[in-house]
């Protein structure tokens, strides 16, 4: 009797696993066939388990692109970069940088005089705004917006935040911002701000629960400084962990 009620309870499990199986490949086909615009839609017409199954699949995806991108992001000679990469459900993972001015007047200018500046992508003096943001895709992006300032003391980190976050299928919250490095004022010298991101979806208080922090570091270094035209060319870059 006991060995039978074994093999039933085996059996059941089985077939619960090859549901879910079936289930999330019917979700993964249908998100690919991209017959309908609102990705939620989709999702929510499926069971919490799917959706559990769907998103452990996309963090598993998430983790080996962090992994094996430990390279540093990093904008040099340049004010943006974009890079896109696709998932298994058809989405795609993007790792966007961005520095602008926060002067609404400002023109951004290339030294292409000759000299020590030629064909370099100078930054004057004044408030500017370096974001570094990560999307899987589907349910959430991660942003970090650091604030700072070139004048004739160097670079000066005035804030960090994480406005442009969202977190759908779940909930997040910033656990820490913090700027280790607030001032630079030599060449080759860096300012620096962390970002540490909690983030959990699923069903709470079960098996069936993902959860995890996104660690985020920006970097703004000083390549070049000319203090008498009151311009300098930077290096930006971005590393994310997760843990």
């Amino acid at each position: 009797m006991t060995v039978l009620c074994f093999v039933v309870f085996i059996a059941t499990n089985l077939n619960a696993k090859a549901k879910d199986i079936t289930e999330v490949n019917s979700l993964i086909s249908e998100l690919k066939s991209k017959k309908s615009n609102d990705i939620f839609k989709v999702i929510n017409k499926y069971d919490k388990l799917t959706q559990y199954e769907y998103m452990k699949m996309k963090t598993k995806e998430i983790n080996k692109n962090l992994v094996e991108s430990q390279k540093k992001y990093e904008l040099n000679n340049s004010n943006y970069l974009i890079e896109k990469k696709k998932s298994f459900d058809g989405s795609e993972i993007v790792i966007e940088l961005k520095d602008e001015s926060e002067d609404s007047n400002f023109k951004m200018r290339s030294a292409t005089n000759g000299g020590w500046y030629a064909n370099d992508v100078i930054k004057e003096y004044g408030a500017r705004r370096f974001t570094a943001s990560y999307s899987n895709g589907v349910n959430f992006k991660f942003v970090s917006v650091n604030r700072y300032k070139i004048s004739n003391k160097g670079l000066t980190f005035t804030s960090v935040s994480t406005e442009g976050t969202y977190y759908k299928l779940g909930t997040w919250s910033t656990k820490l911002t913090s700027i280790p490095d607030r001032t630079a004022t030599q060449t080759g010298h860096d300012i620096d701000s962390l970002v540490v991101f909690k983030h959990s979806m699923g069903i709470p208080n079960t098996p069936f629960s993902i959860g995890g922090e996104i660690y985020l570091r920006s970097y703004i270094k000083i390549k070049k400084w000319d203090v008498r035209k009151k311009y300098m060319v930077l290096t930006q870059k971005a590393k994310w962990n997760l843990y």
